[in-house]
């Protein structure tokens, strides 16, 4: 049986610095939004945070939405959130091909 040459130890280091990047925004996002929840429901958790990051993204804006002023909102949220739609594209490619190579 013919294995493939072993992957650049390098390769891993990227890998990992990409997984430690997005699991720290995903894990912020949830304490965020978590915080922001809990807000209107007197600190009983009532919602399920543990979904994908399209989902958590989209439920994180409305509630900044209902907590910010206009003009935090307009120059702080809506820009991050922009970005953050726009990398977690790349992310998603990015995650097929660790799973790729983690399955190696």
């Amino acid at each position: 049986m013919f294995l493939p040459p072993p992957l650049p130890r390098t390769l891993f280091q990227e890998i990992g610095k990409i997984v430690v990047v997005w699991t720290t925004i995903e894990q912020s996002m949830i304490l965020h939004t978590s915080a922001m929840a809990a807000m209107r429901t007197d600190g009983k958790p009532v919602d399920y945070l543990r979904m994908d990051f399209t989902r958590l993204r989209k439920k994180w804006f409305a509630l900044c939405k209902e907590n910010f002023d206009s003009k935090t909102f307009n120059k702080i949220v809506n820009p991050l959130n922009a970005d953050l739609a726009n990398q977690s594209e790349t992310r998603g490619i990015t995650a097929s091909i660790i799973a790729g190579v983690i399955s190696i």
